[in-house]
């Protein structure tokens, strides 16, 4: 039994939305985004629906606006050293630290801001959740990072599906994880031959490789009895990002909502669910606790959605 993915969203109301967000976070000098990022994560995930039943997005703006703030008072400290280290002259100690720490920091808030909106998303009244410890997935990103580092990329075919193997076992859907089972295998001759054309297409040849990476983690996965099927090509991919960045570019940054909304069409139609989804009797979790908003993705600089 298959069950297809739909996206009902309308292009021109995110497009309002966005447009909303960015006006009124001028008047308000940013502080309205936390409101206009929630409207429209409401939106999206409430546009996204497998039989007729809809994702729900509960997070608040309160909570992302809270974890704004508790961040800022780290970002503070962080100056306040940084000035002091100048003074004295030993401002390359800092920049040291920081070159060795930004890293960490980053795969950090994205860890972060993962788990939070995993869970503050529901189906069938049921959330997700990023169950795995943020340490030990840390470990692991940070191990495959360096390694792709170090080869200059070419054990990425061996790295990338070991590390979302690991985010993805530590994501439950209720009680019941999420398993994986990519084989690296597959992925070696298309990862050789992008590897090798890379230098000579500035980076593009590589869109083929993450397109049967993300395939091969797709198919791969699987919910209790249900597993997963995407129709997907290097071209379809291709040709969706061009457009969207000429999009993106002509109408000054603008015209973003028409590419998400593209987006968002693209994959939704090309996933399919196999199994049977009325024999899921997902159970919530009741004793797991959540840490709110992902304030380090704002002092980053992510603003999207």
């Amino acid at each position: 039994m298959y069950s297809q993915i739909s996206y009902s969203g309308n292009p021109h109301k995110l497009f309002r939305l966005h447009i909303k967000t960015f006006l009124l976070s001028i008047i308000t000098l940013g502080f309205y985004r936390f409101w206009g990022k929630t409207n429209i994560r409401n939106y999206v995930v409430g546009s996204f629906s497998i039989n007729e039943h809809p994702f729900v997005y509960t997070g608040t703006a309160k909570e992302l606006l809270h974890s704004f703030f508790k961040i800022i008072i780290f970002y503070i400290l962080f100056s306040i050293c940084y000035g002091l280290l100048d003074f004295f002259h030993c401002k390359i100690v800092f920049d040291i630290l920081v070159a060795v720490l930004i890293f960490p920091l980053v795969f950090f808030a994205f860890l972060s801001s993962l788990r939070y909106r995993l869970s503050r998303t529901q189906f069938r009244g049921v959330s997700f959740h990023l169950t795995a410890p943020i340490k030990q997935l840390m470990t692991i990103i940070l191990k495959t990072f360096a390694l792709n580092v170090v080869t200059l990329g070419y054990l990425s075919y061996k790295t990338m599906p070991h590390r979302c193997k690991a985010i993805i076992e530590g994501i439950s859907y209720g009680m019941t994880s999420f398993q994986s089972e990519p084989n690296a295998k597959n992925l070696y001759r298309i990862h050789l031959i992008t590897w090798i054309l890379a230098f000579f297409t500035f980076g593009f040849s590589r869109i083929w490789f993450y397109v049967y990476l993300n395939a091969e983690m797709v198919r791969t996965m699987k919910h209790e009895n249900l597993t997963f099927e995407i129709s997907i090509t290097g071209w379809d991919v291709f040709k969706l990002q061009i457009v969207n960045i000429f999009i993106t570019l002509l109408t000054l940054g603008l015209g973003i909502a028409y590419a998400h909304h593209r987006t968002y069409c693209f994959y939704a139609k090309r996933i399919q669910v196999i199994g049977d989804m009325e024999e899921l009797r997902p159970r919530e979790i009741t004793d797991f606790s959540e840490s709110a908003g992902e304030g380090m993705l704002d002092i980053l600089g992510e603003t999207s959605f």
